[in-house]
């Protein structure tokens, strides 16, 4: 039998890391990164790695400002400082670089009001 994944209700996480549980906060997230089975999450003080699929990521913060910019990574809206579309780069607050794939490049565009 699977374990269902329910979608979150409050605006933070809680994740183990080591012997303590720590309480992250959503909008603390700059951008999640997903290999195969686990995700790292990147706050601006650290990062966690948790064993949990894209699949199951997207079901647990659905409905939350993250959006899929690659196969490989989910990024805060709200932590995006800039965007080269033509070099398909993002550029957060913290100043991560993250790749917008031309895969999701139109999805990405056609969800906001770009102003001239």
């Amino acid at each position: 039998m699977q374990k269902e994944i329910k979608t979150l209700h409050h605006d933070f996480l809680f994740i183990k890391k080591k012997r303590c549980i720590h309480k992250i906060f959503l909008k603390d997230i700059y951008y999640l990164e997903i290999q195969d089975k686990y995700c790292s999450i990147y706050t601006e003080q650290t990062h966690f790695i948790i064993k949990l699929s894209l699949v199951k990521i997207k079901k647990l913060i659905i409905h939350k400002p993250f959006i899929q910019v690659h196969r490989k990574y989910m990024v805060n809206i709200d932590k995006i400082k800039q965007i080269y579309i033509e070099d398909n780069l993002i550029i957060l607050e913290n100043n991560s670089r993250i790749i917008l794939s031309e895969r999701y490049k139109a999805a990405f565009s056609k969800k906001f009001i770009v102003l001239r």
